[in-house]
């Protein structure tokens, strides 16, 4: 991504900002980036990686599954004792220990999935405000440039509408990457003095001219014309 200031970036558009419909990420695309990132990672990262990748999964299996058991069959369920550690008897307190530490954990674990899930069957969209362009999904911003941060807007129609957006800096790669980076493409620029590697923007049929007018408010030179 383009070098950034320091400033904080907002998480959710304002209620002046402008909404755009955009084109959800393919899923290829997705996949594409994970297996670029996982290439992108040492034998010696991925040596340390996998195990604490299958440690963390095993975690949360055990707390989403044996808490509940715990409490409801006590040490009657296989590999499971109670404080003293034995296969004796359970108390209440255990008991409700036991359900204190799994209602959060499922609460946690509800809402990460929900988050996931919003993020990647909401409709998402492309905001538009004064302070620059913001690629928004499960009713989050993802990313996103500011006006400084950008050289020219390119808004194409047609058969295949879509928006292009140069940024100021290049482009570099990221070992992790984020949903702004399933936008990048590398190809010739259209004009001099742009960058080739830039994010381009899927649009559905009908949206172009509410983001040419939207970006024309907010970002004055900034529309690039052919």
């Amino acid at each position: 991504m383009p070098k950034s200031d320091t400033r904080v970036k907002p998480r959710k558009p304002g209620p002046e900002a402008a909404r755009v419909k955009i084109e959800p990420i393919r899923r290829a695309r997705r996949r594409e980036l994970s297996r670029q990132a996982w290439a992108r990672l040492g034998r010696t990262q991925l040596i340390v990686a996998s195990p604490l990748i299958v440690l963390v999964v095993l975690v949360a299996i055990a707390l989403t599954v044996y808490p509940p058991l715990y409490a409801l069959y006590g040490t009657a369920v296989p590999g499971l004792v109670n404080e003293a550690g034995d296969k004796g008897p359970v108390s209440m307190g255990e008991r409700v220990e036991a359900w204190g530490i799994w209602i959060p954990w499922m609460a946690i674990l509800g809402f990460v999935v929900w988050r996931q899930i919003r993020a990647r069957f909401g409709t998402p969209y492309l905001a538009v405000d004064p302070r620059g362009m913001w690629p928004v999904f499960g009713g989050r911003i993802e990313g996103g440039l500011e006006w400084a941060q950008i050289a020219a807007v390119l808004i194409e129609e047609g058969d295949a509408p879509r928006a292009e957006l140069f940024p100021v800096d290049a482009i570099k790669d990221s070992d992790r990457p984020t949903l702004l980076d399933c936008f990048v493409v590398n190809a010739p620029p259209p004009a001099p003095r742009l960058r080739g590697k830039r994010y381009v923007i899927e649009l559905p049929e009908g949206e172009s001219a509410a983001l040419r007018e939207a970006v024309e408010r907010f970002g004055p030179g900034k529309l690039l014309s052919l």
